[in-house]
């Protein structure tokens, strides 16, 4: 399913999130007494909601905020912003909830899903990842064992999320 082939979803999910700032598909259990079928129905796509933004933020190297029990993407559309998650458990759950934006840049715009725009930074990541890649495999064609090679690549990895973390 295509949630982004058009905005009446986010159109919703905008105004059901007036009446209902939290909500996750896992609550359609409880809530069928209350929705509409038009709601309930929209409240099951919040799957596909999600899949859509997590594709785009993978093919555009956009990553979620894990927390303890999953994820979820700070999305935006006309100033509104959402958590759209996922939360791991003995089921999969997925959730929205409506958030103040404090900062733009820490959310992904709706629109440029909609309309498949790719970030500014793509290219020169693409690039500098394929020369990665390339001197990885002739370090290794080199003689390098693939153990130290990884080991290293472990190391630096851990240097700098450390030092990220300070």
């Amino acid at each position: 399913m295509e949630i982004f082939s058009n905005i009446s979803y986010i159109n919703w999910l905008i105004k059901f999130t007036q009446e209902y700032s939290s909500f996750s598909d896992y609550n359609i259990i409880y809530c069928k007494d209350i929705l509409s079928e038009d709601d309930q129905e929209n409240v099951k796509n919040l799957k596909y909601f999600y899949e859509d933004i997590n594709k785009y933020a993978k093919k555009n190297y956009l990553y979620s905020i894990n927390d303890k029990n999953g994820n979820f993407y700070k999305v935006i559309y006309n100033n509104i912003g959402f958590e759209i998650g996922i939360m791991y458990g003995k089921e999969i759950i997925y959730s929205c909830r409506r958030i103040p934006i404090e900062n733009k840049d820490e959310f992904i715009d709706l629109n440029d899903i909609i309309n498949d725009k790719k970030q500014d930074n793509i290219d020169y990541i693409n690039n500098t990842l394929n020369k990665l890649s390339e001197e990885i495999t002739t370090i290794y064609q080199e003689g390098i064992p693939i153990e130290a090679i990884k080991s290293t690549i472990d190391n630096i990895i851990n240097e700098i999320i450390s030092k990220k973390k300070k």
